[in-house]
């Protein structure tokens, strides 16, 4: 490798003359000082030090011709990174060995090498290794480059050039094979000893590299298929297959690089296929529109489109080209590139090669021709445009009299003027693509251009990176348009179209965002990520996840540009991953505690890090706050780190944090990551408990459910068994309030809890997983199950030392008799609930149990006491959870104590009440997510709606609540539901939909034992033939009658009684009607100011008149 080449390696590409004229070679670079340095004209101080400490990395090399290529510093510690390993391999080299002598061999061994090592650096790889007739060579290690993966194909292609060069003393040609693969490895622990040391690579990729190597034919180059994506459109490559290689797993795809692709800028290069639609920059395009009209009519403009990697400046420039394409116009484009910043004019010889044509075949003459035909400036122009394409030119116009400086003047004017002409003919739309890569000669050029264009149809549209930085001399003629992040509006769109317009789940859409930070490149690729994921369900109008994802991982599309950001930072990037340790968001002093450098180092640090926006700061020191520029910066900076290393820093953390008052989420977040598994699952489980105390489900699911994932690696000890009870039972009442008492995860969960419960043995432990078990049962009908568990529950805590326990011991045996239809036995249940509660004088018992077990044990008792005919006490009981709701303020409670509280008033016919109490259970149910709670709520307003005011509206609002609880499987109540449905589709008139709904109320009755309503559904059925004069009403009134005396339901009694009345009065059978109510008005003792019994006797009495005026 040249020191000239070494230089470029380095970034001071620009002291290689200097170097040159003073006859600098390998083994004097080594002994250069910083005097040296200055003589030799770096005077930049920043330059001088690089020099020196790339220097002081040489000097344990022996300058011979067999030493190894010169390379940048790199550090020795170990890191994990995605890396592109070429192979290298002489062919025939074991032939040759036996067939040349030693020395000879060693000369053609050197000269390989020498080539290899030659190109791999001009394309900053890193020649790891030397193996014989063997070379590995890394790229993207020890400094990464956003395409890496192109770079080892385009050294690859290189190599091959180079060894077509080669001979062997017997002048025989030599071949190479390379194989090329990227993956994921850990790069850089110093293995051996002395001479044998060596940087080693942990991890599947060089191995998969050398099999390659092994598949290609003598000349040939073969890529991984995670390679080959890598690189897009910029090379043509041969698909040859699947192949099974030895120590691989699977087949792998394999595909051969057959030459570089021409393209006019590298978009196109990297574009395979259709591009994605532009999104979020309609006003750039349009101002963009506005300067080319102003240039189309001669007044030419120059326009500069800057942005971040990624932000979309060359998919804007490309709505541009095809927003003009149909316009009669020239377009001339000049692609920058990162492999020639030193290269003069390089973007314009390329871009006259393409225009011009020229074939491979092509001789000069022929290139020439070409060359004539497509420029139209005078001869001695077209003279310096053929030489600044090597052609022969001084063979067709004579040899130049110019000196070096003149030419190159002159070579620009030409280029100018060939700009000029083609202006002539038709307005131009002058492309400079990455101008942050251009080389000086061609921003010479671009500056002559615009003191030319500034009254000639040229529209010059360069893009660049912010760290471009040039003012164009200040011409009136000039726009900036800088591209900032998109909203998340946008980048939803973007998804869409990733996704072909199928929705993704409303969290992953929030996650991208959050990841992506409105870039389109990075939402594109993190989109295209999650599909391919495996984690995802494709349906006819969605994807759905099959499973958590709480991580997204960085791309390999992306990995090596956001390492690139890191590496060039490398004195001062272990604090940007050290600070990654911590989060997007870190302060000075919690980052200080962790860190070893002293203040003033870690300040200095902190400064270059801001400087090269890589982060930003705000507030001022000590108070001083950063966060990361990139969600995905800071993950690639993290995800850099050995896990051991990783580990080491969140332990620091979690002791720093411990002495502040944090969030315990955090704290487990950190304690996970550092391995304390035990203590990363308390931390956990009083994050879960803390967010479900306050009704925040959805963050204790999340918290509850890390816990419940990271104990499972525990060994069975007592304390795991109790701590993973205790996250299973924390667990399920937000699984229910959000999903509802039914779900299938809620019971997984459950059940669970109990199997933990039996093993430890703890009598209220295990009645508080009961419980949840009991909910579940219960919500979903399974009576027996659900009965035998609540006499399990009250067994076990009529003997608890917690008197709170006897509330917990009764609530369930008593709502599970109310719907076997035994409300007697169930108000004795329910009775001593609420007795033991008041004499506690209330308090909350929520956390284990999801809600106010006081609240619920005060509203199913009320329930009964209707039932069995006490409206009075019922309409209190009522009063007492409502009081209950709002003294204690829970959410859950106060959603699911609203509807009790307008299921008590409805059974009352209290209809503006129920409709008040049910209007509050749905904002409160829907403020909260509590779905199933929402949907019972609606159910109960539908119903005092369609009462009061018939109507479409009331009866869909019904139906959506059915059906909900039909999809989760909540069958518990939904009898009492549907009754209420069928008297709702009778207030509107549909006799059918409500005899349909009373079959299916009778259907659940039967396979359930769920009796409760049974009263209810006889009597309406008998309503509805009356209506459509059907069947025997008589019939179904006195089963009715009979249904609700043998559960002693007076209330269901009364209101059978009180239809069958009017229908025996409109027979003609008055005395018999007066006779049946007045014995079931009778049973009553209070409430004669309600609803129901204020009718009854008015009807009385009515009857009474008749029977008067019967006599």
């Amino acid at each position: 490798m040249s020191v000239g080449e070494w230089l470029r390696s380095i970034g001071l590409g620009q002291y290689e003359t200097a170097f040159q004229e003073n006859e600098i070679d390998s083994a004097v670079l080594r002994e250069l000082t910083a005097e040296d340095l200055t003589a030799l004209g770096v005077n930049l101080v920043g330059h001088r030090r690089k020099l020196l400490a790339a220097i002081a990395a040489l000097r344990g090399t022996p300058a011979s011709a067999n030493a190894p290529a010169l390379s940048p510093t790199k550090s020795t510690d170990a890191q994990r990174r995605q890396l592109t390993v070429t192979f290298v391999d002489l062919v025939g080299s074991t032939t040759l060995s036996g067939r040349l002598d030693p020395e000879d061999m060693s000369l053609v061994i050197t000269a390989y090498q020498n080539t290899v090592a030659g190109v791999v650096t001009r394309f900053q790889g890193h020649v790891a290794k030397y193996m014989g007739d063997g070379i590995l060579c890394y790229f993207g290690w020890p400094v990464a480059h956003e395409d890496d993966a192109e770079r080892a194909a385009r050294a690859g292609l290189a190599i091959m050039t180079g060894m077509s060069g080669l001979r062997t003393p017997a002048g025989e040609p030599m071949w190479a094979r390379i194989g090329i693969a990227t993956g994921l490895v850990v790069v850089g622990d110093l293995i051996g000893a002395g001479a044998a040391q060596e940087e080693a690579v942990v991890g599947e990729t060089p191995n998969l590299a050398a099999r390659l190597q092994g598949l290609a034919a003598p000349g040939q180059i073969i890529l991984a298929h995670t390679t080959r994506r890598l690189i897009g459109n910029a090379f043509a490559v041969a698909d040859i297959g699947g192949h099974s290689l030895k120590g691989i797993a699977g087949e792998v795809r394999a595909y051969a690089v057959t030459g570089e692709r021409a393209a006019q800028s590298r978009f196109d290069a990297r574009t395979a296929g259709a591009i994605s639609a532009m999104v979020g920059r309609d006003q750039e395009l349009a101002s963009m529109l506005k300067r080319w009209n102003q240039a189309k009519g001669g007044q030419g403009q120059l326009v500069l489109l800057s942005g971040e990697a990624g932000i979309g400046k060359s998919r804007v420039m490309r709505a541009m080209i095809d927003a003009v394409a149909r316009e009669p116009h020239v377009q001339v484009s000049y692609q920058c590139s990162p492999y020639h910043t030193d290269s003069p004019l390089y973007p314009a010889i390329q871009q006259l090669t393409f225009a011009a044509g020229f074939r491979p075949d092509d001789g000069s003459d022929e290139k020439l021709d070409r060359l004539e035909a497509m420029v139209h400036v005078e001869q001695g122009e077209r003279a310096l445009l053929g030489a600044l394409l090597g052609l022969d030119a001084e063979a067709r116009y004579g040899k130049f009299k110019l000196t070096p400086q003149q030419q190159r003047v002159r070579t620009l004017e030409a280029l100018v003027s060939h700009l000029m002409a083609l202006a002539l003919d038709r307005p131009v739309l002058f492309v400079v693509e990455d101008a942050h890569w251009i080389d000086a000669t061609t921003l010479d050029l671009i500056d002559l251009c615009l003191e030319r264009v500034a009254s000639a149809r040229v529209m010059m549209l360069v893009t660049a990176r912010p760290n471009f930085r040039h003012e164009f001399g200040g011409h009136a003629i000039v726009t900036k348009l800088a591209l900032n992040r998109l909203g998340r509006g946008q980048v939803r769109t973007i998804i869409d179209g990733v996704t072909g317009g199928k929705t993704l789940p409303d969290a992953l859409v929030d996650l991208i965002a959050a990841k992506t930070d409105g870039v389109p490149l990075f939402v594109e690729e993190i989109t295209k990520t999650v599909l391919e994921s495996g984690a995802m369900k494709e349906t006819d109008s969605a994807f759905e996840l099959t499973g958590p994802l709480s991580h997204l991982a960085i791309p390999s599309t992306l990995h090596d540009s956001l390492m690139a950001r890191l590496d060039r930072l490398q004195p001062v990037k272990e604090v940007a991953q050290t600070a990654a340790c911590i989060g997007r968001d870190f302060d000075f002093q919690l980052l200080r505690s962790v860190s070893p450098l002293d203040d003033v180092s870690l300040k200095e640090a902190l400064e270059r890090l801001v400087q090269a926006e890589l982060i930003f700061r705000s507030g001022v020191p000590p108070d001083d706050a950063y966060v990361f520029k990139h969600a995905l910066v800071r993950d690639a900076a993290y995800e850099n780190l050995l896990r051991t290393k990783r580990q080491a820093i969140h332990v620091k953390l979690v002791e720093a944090l411990a002495a502040k008052d944090v969030a315990p989420e955090l704290l487990a977040h950190h304690a996970s990551m550092a391995g304390m598994t035990e203590k990363a699952c308390r931390y956990w489980l009083i994050a879960g408990e803390r967010a479900a105390a306050r009704s925040a489900n959805k963050e204790a699911i999340s918290h509850l459910n890390a816990g419940t994932n990271l104990i499972r690696g525990m060994p069975d000890t007592q304390e795991k068994l109790r701590l993973e009870l205790d996250l299973h039972s924390a667990l399920v009442p937000p699984l229910m309030a959000i999903h509802g008492y039914s779900s299938e995860a809620a019971g997984v969960v459950s059940s669970r809890a109990v199997d933990l419960g039996r093993r430890i043995g703890d009598p209220v432990e295990l009645a508080a997983v009961l419980w949840q078990a009991w909910l579940f049962n219960f919500t979903r009908a399974n009576h027996g199950v659900a009965t035998s568990i609540a006499r399990e529950i009250e067994q076990r805590m009529q003997h608890a030392d917690d008197p709170a326990a006897l509330i917990v011991a009764h609530v369930p045996l008593g709502l599970s008799l109310i719907a076997l239809g035994k409300p007697v036995e169930a108000r004795l249940q329910l009775e001593q609930a609420t007795r033991t509660y008041r004499e506690l004088k209330g308090g909350q018992i929520v956390l284990r149990y999801g809600m106010e077990v006081g609240a619920v044990g005060h509203a199913y008792e009320a329930w009964c006491l209707g039932i069995l005919g006490f409206p009075e006490r019922a309409l209190k009981g009522r009063s007492d959870t409502l009081e209950i709701v709002e003294k204690v303020r829970h959410p859950y409670t106060s959603a699911r104590g609203l509807y009790w509280c307008a299921v008590i008033s409805a059974i009352h016919g209290e209809w503006r009440t129920t409709l008040h109490f049910a209007d509050r259970a749905v904002k409160a149910a829907d403020e909260h997510g509590f779905a199933m709670a929402g949907a019972v709520a609606r159910v109960m307003r539908g119903a005092a709606r369609a009462v009061l005011h018939p109507s479409a509206h009331a009866i869909a609002e019904m139906r959506e609540g059915l059906d909900f609880n039909r999809k989760v499987g909540a069958r518990t109540q939904l009898p009492f539901m549907l009754t209420l449905f069928a008297e709702a589709l009778l207030a509107t008139r549909d006799v059918d939909g409500g005899l349909v709904a009373l079959q299916e109320a009778s259907a659940v009755v039967q396979e359930t034992g769920e009796q409760h309503v049974a009263p209810e559904i006889h009597r309406l059925r008998a309503k509805l033939n009356i209506e459509c004069r059907r069947g025997d009403p008589h019939q179904d009134y006195r089963l009715a009658l009979r249904a609700a005396r043998s559960q002693g339901a007076r209330l269901f009694e009364l209101r059978a009684a009180l239809d069958l009345t009017e229908w025996l009065r409109e027979h003609g059978r008055v005395p018999e009607a007066r006779k049946l109510l007045a014995e079931v008005y009778g049973g009553f003792t209070e409430g004669f100011g309600t609803l129901y019994l204020k009718n009854a006797k008015a009807l009385l009495d009515s009857l009474s008149c008749d029977n008067n005026a019967g006599t």
